[in-house]
């Protein structure tokens, strides 16, 4: 049968002629690479054979590398081949080319090596100054050149344009020549890229351009002038991004029959509009200093899919004519076109315009003909601050994705029946518009996942929100009005409402949705509520928040353990307060505490560990509005080894903001403020290693963005709290509890105090933390400390000094308390 394939194989193969040999024989090649090394050199049309292991057909059918290539190539790689195994110089096993510096001197004195080169790529920062002339002299069969870092390279104008006729793809960063040779030839040339090349022309008259497929100068700043590309039949690509000194792009591009991309952005010198080749598809000019869109110019370009048309600042108006043209039009964007006061009524309809962006515009209003882009995904309209008035036939577009009014400061109210028509609307932001008000049939719009409020003058949150059972994302931070937060839906994924100042109350999710809903469609990934400065939450709104903690880190603890789902899942909840919930099984002040694991403690039943600080307030001018934690491990196992380990928990990450004010108070903490964590991959892999843990440290300090600790944030408490089934079934989740009679199975008083189940006492852990600790209780522990284990005394220092510092409050508040008893009696 093995035979019968072979044949068969070899007889329907079909000689092609390559021009590229690659031969990966070793295992450990990966494929990845192959595979896209053979995409890329087919992209620039050069046909390569991939001598695999298992393509064995051309060996069996002539065997001879002939039949696959021109047999002039085969005898150049021959002699190639030949060159390198006699000369030493090219032994690279032998490890005397050790740098790019060397190859070039090699190259320089050895000019049969030289003469069989095809392509070199150097890295002229690693070589430092050269004549590259000299290392071209013998290079006649060179066919790709790419030099990066070439400031400090010297090389005469002549030599070059004699050096590379034969280059088909030139790459070359920071050209060092201010034009091109005379006669410079590049017949052969597929593609030129030389990016912030010293250019300030390129040739003079007409090349013969027939192979030139792409052209890329961009960021040639001192370029003032591009010849005539006419005799460039071929041309699919040019980038003229940021050549600030090019004065006009006319350089009859109209002539080139398959150009598809234009990219003149940043080019503030241009002041006309070009005229374009009808097969243009992208045209990119953003940044230029045009004022207008002439019909002429454009009427012609029915294949258009892109145009950017960003920070044009003269740019006025565009006429419906001109819009019209635009029946391909996918993508347009007239970003910061501060001129721009309005869109264009039209009568036909653009039936493939996708994403429109209109942000910082000087737009009044938007054409009630927009009902005529009926594939609308996109509508950005942030900071158009001269916005009134969004026309009821925006509820047409039923395809539309995202909506953005943010920063719209006069428009003050949304179509009423914009809930029903947007049936695709996923995000909505409306933050920053301080005139608006929110409708109550927000909770309408069936597929709304992001919804953002934040710095708007709401003072409450339709209770309709309650609805949107695909909300994931809902940020009201800086609603300096809100007062409310009705019920959130059951699956969201983030609450951002820090800065809400007047916040009083909220409600939470039933624990019967909580536990019993929804289960086939659990999302498991993370879950964040930021309730940040938030200090008038009253009494019943931060038990609410601290019950909806306790219940989303069950949820997510048992889905994750029943589960297959990502290490990353996990929960973190933050609100103003300063005690650690008492369902945490170990509880200190400082920002270190020792715990002594429970015999088995991890069995079939545990679900992982709940984290919990209490930050205290700080203020620092150089904070970057994040705060994070680290939380350093340490296990100890029965045989007094020490398992360290570090995890990230995830605290607070501010949002883009425009208001400096705002951003100012991002930057602190106004008083104590509870951090709770359940991260699935907490130490996962460590606690997999070994069962033998039978004592940990853990250790708790702030950081900020860039894993820079941050001094300023103190921690002053932790807590620690270990999950089990047990516990989770007693709140009404399904977990697939373990019958094992060893299990350590968690009950609590009624006091909501842990105990160990068959004993009936209180956790040694778990003394209930007031304002301060006793006198006797400081001294007890810092004895205890003394006596404690190798292990331990790496904290000591610090739980000593803090013990102390609790010591010296208490003995202040002593004689205060006697000072104020002496002077009443």
């Amino acid at each position: 049968m093995a035979s019968s394939s072979s044949s068969s194989s070899s007889n329907n193969f079909t000689p092609k002629k390559y021009d590229v040999f690659l031969n990966f024989r070793s295992d450990k090649v990966n494929k990845n690479f192959v595979s896209n090394l053979y995409a890329a050199l087919h992209r620039k049309n050069i046909y390569t054979y991939v001598d695999l292991k298992n393509q064995s057909h051309v060996r069996e059918q002539l065997g001879k590398m002939v039949t696959l290539f021109e047999p002039d190539r085969v005898d150049e790689w021959r002699r190639a081949f030949e060159a390198a195994a006699t000369n030493t110089q090219f032994n690279f096993t032998s490890s005397i080319i050790k740098s790019e510096s060397e190859l070039v001197e090699l190259l320089v004195e050895d000019e049969s090596a030289a003469l069989n080169v095809e392509g070199i790529c150097l890295d002229m920062s690693e070589i430092g100054e050269v004549q590259l002339n000299k290392v071209f002299k013998s290079m006649r069969n060179l066919r790709l050149l790419e030099i990066r870092s070439s400031t400090n390279t010297m090389m005469s104008l002549q030599s070059f344009s004699e050096q590379i006729k034969s280059v088909r793809y030139l790459y070359w960063e920071e050209f060092p020549l201010t034009s091109l040779a005379e006669g410079f030839s590049l017949k052969n040339l597929v593609e030129l890229v030389m990016p912030y090349s010293n250019l300030e022309k390129m040739w003079d008259g007409v090349q013969d351009l027939v192979n030139l497929r792409k052209i890329d100068l961009s960021y040639s700043i001192r370029l003032t002038h591009i010849p005539s590309l006419i005799r460039a039949p071929n041309l699919e690509s040019i980038n003229l991004e940021h050549c600030r000194s090019l004065t006009e792009a006319s350089f009859h591009l109209e002539y080139l029959p398959k150009l598809t991309t234009l990219d003149i952005s940043g080019c503030s010198s241009i002041h006309k509009f070009p005229q374009l080749p009808r097969n243009l598809q992208r045209l990119h000019m953003s940044g230029t200093n045009i004022h207008e869109v002439p019909p002429s110019s454009i009427e012609s370009l029915t294949c258009l899919q892109t145009l950017l048309l960003a920070n044009c600042k003269r740019l006025e108006r565009l006429s419906p004519s001109s819009f019209e043209k635009f029946i391909s039009l996918q993508y347009l964007n007239l970003n910061g076109c501060t001129k721009l006061s309005n869109l264009p009524e039209i009568f036909e309809p653009m039936k493939n315009l996708e994403h429109l962006y209109l942000r910082n515009t000087a737009i009044r209003d938007l054409p009630s003909s927009i009902a005529k882009f009926p594939r609308l995904k996109t509508l950005e309209l942030q900071q158009c601050r001269e916005l009134e008035l969004i026309p009821k036939s925006i509820c047409q577009l039923e395809k539309l994705v995202i909506l953005n009014v943010s920063g719209c400061m006069k428009l003050n109210a949304l179509p009423p029946t914009m809930s029903v028509g947007l049936k695709s609307l996923s995000r909505l932001n409306l933050s920053n518009c301080s005139l608006l008000e929110i409708p109550e049939q927000l909770g309408l719009l069936a597929s709304l996942e992001s919804l953002d409020l934040s710095g708007s003058i709401i003072d409450r949150v339709p209770g309709s929100i309650s609805k949107l059972l695909k909300l994931k994302q809902l940020d009201i931070s800086n609603c300096k009005n809100l007062r409310a937060l009705p019920e959130i839906p059951l699956f969201i994924e983030f609450v951002d409402a820090h800065g809400c100042t007047s916040l009083k109350t909220m409600s939470t999710v039933s624990k019967l949705a909580l536990t019993q809903q929804g289960w086939d469609h659990f999302p498991v990934r993370s879950e964040e509520l930021v309730f940040l400065n938030c200090l008038r939450l009253d009494h019943n709104a931060r038990n609410n928040l601290i019950n909806e903690a306790r219940l989303r880190i069950l949820r997510m603890a048992t889905f994750s353990r029943s589960k297959q789902v990502p290490e990353c899942s996990s929960v973190s909840i933050c609100y103003p307060g300063n005690q650690i919930p008492k369902w945490f099984n170990y509880r200190r002040n400082g920002s270190s505490i020792h715990v002594k694991l429970p015999h088995q403690w991890r069995n079939s039943n545990f679900l992982g560990f709940s984290l919990c600080v209490v930050a205290a307030p700080f203020s620092e001018d150089n904070f970057d509005q994040q705060i994070h934690f680290h939380c350093e491990l340490n296990f100890l196992d029965k045989n007094g080894n020490t398992h360290k380990c570090k995890s990230f928990l995830r605290g607070y990450n501010s949002q883009d903001n425009n208001d400096e004010d705002t951003s100012i108070r991002l930057r602190c903490l106004n008083s104590d403020h509870l951090f709770i964590w359940y991260d699935y991959g907490l130490y996962l892999h460590e606690m997999e290693a070994t069962d033998t843990f039978s004592e940990a440290w853990f250790k708790f300090y702030a950081i900020d963005s860039w894993d820079r600790k941050v001094n300023s944030c103190v921690v002053e408490k932790c807590g620690i709290h270990l999950l089990y089934r047990q516990e989770a079934a007693r709140f009404g989740f399904s977990t697939g509890l373990s019958e094992q009679s060893d299990a350590i199975i968690e009950t609590y008083d009624n006091d909501g105090e842990f105990c160990e189940l068959g004993t009936g006492k209180k956790s040694e852990y778990d003394e209930e933390e007031e304002d301060h600790v006793s006198v006797e209780l400081g001294y007890r522990v810092v004895q205890e400390l003394a006596n404690t284990s190798t292990f331990e005394k790496q904290f000591q220092d610090e739980a000593i000094d803090s013990m102390k510092l609790e010591v010296q409050k208490l003995n202040q508040k002593a004689q205060q308390i006697l000072q104020h008893f002496s002077a009443n009696n």
